[in-house]
């Protein structure tokens, strides 16, 4: 949803178990 403009990875946003479900859902978040 969204996304804060931060130094830190895309992929450090969300944890490593739930980025997984992400692409799986295909959410927007």
């Amino acid at each position: 949803m969204r996304r804060p403009a931060g130094p830190r990875p895309a992929g450090a946003l969300h944890a490593p178990g739930r980025r997984r479900a992400r692409r799986h859902r295909g959410n927007r978040w």
